[in-house]
């Protein structure tokens, strides 16, 4: 069973509300969203293989004008493969100005050495902060965010494992229907190869939605 993320549960957002969650399959554990720009936003970051961890609902505390101590909970922080942290507010363009939320960004930039910002590893709570609004997300990526989740909710390790092997000597690109071939996998190859997305072990040719003639770059080629 997927874990139930632990944190804050906040209030539905006016604009675009949806109240919901998604299941990362990476790290199993249940997303919770409230608004939909959330929600494309979560799919979205899951399955990027650049991003290692990711965590909603997170507080960092800022200091007001008067130096009163103040909390922001952020919506998205996302690690990297590398470590580096990235928290991020999830805005409707249109709601941007009028939250304050950029003099707030500016605030905790500023106070990431303070104590109150530094984990029990001694690493400060991010090293970047950034504001994710609609136009970062369309529907391409939406879609193809969500199918490649929903591949990897399969954990069919089996194929993916034979999918992979296949990739050392597969040709440089290839459209996805080439891995129904592969050690008599059918669809579930052509899954298998989709899942692999997440990874970076292949990534799509170009922006479009993934259907079985979409062409994939092979990233594993000539690693034998």
């Amino acid at each position: 069973m997927p874990r139930i993320s632990d944190a804050r549960r906040a209030a539905p957002k006016q604009r675009g509300s949806q109240v919901g969650f998604h299941i990362d399959h990476r790290g199993n554990v249940q997303i919770r969203f409230m608004s939909r720009l959330e929600s494309e936003q979560y799919v979205r970051l899951s399955v990027r293989p650049d991003v290692e961890r990711l965590r909603e609902q997170v507080p960092s505390v800022w200091y007001d004008p008067d130096g009163q101590s103040r909390t922001h909970w952020f919506d998205i922080v996302t690690e990297t493969p590398d470590g580096i942290r990235i928290a991020q507010a999830v805005k409707y363009e249109a709601d941007v100005l009028d939250s304050g939320i950029e003099a707030v960004l500016l605030r905790l930039s500023r106070s990431a050495s303070d104590p109150a910002n530094i984990g029990a590893d001694g690493r400060p709570f991010a090293n970047e902060y950034r504001i994710l609004d609609e136009r970062t997300v369309c529907g391409v990526v939406v879609y193809n965010a969500e199918l490649i989740q929903r591949f990897l909710g399969d954990r069919d390790h089996q194929a993916v494992a034979a999918v992979r092997a296949w990739l050392r000597d597969a040709p440089a690109d290839f459209p996805l229907d080439a891995a129904k071939a592969v050690d008599g996998l059918g669809f579930r190859g052509m899954r298998a190869l989709v899942a692999l997305l997440a990874s970076g072990e292949v990534v799509l040719r170009g922006h479009e939605r993934i259907e079985p003639v979409t062409i994939f770059v092979n990233r594993l080629f000539n690693s034998r």
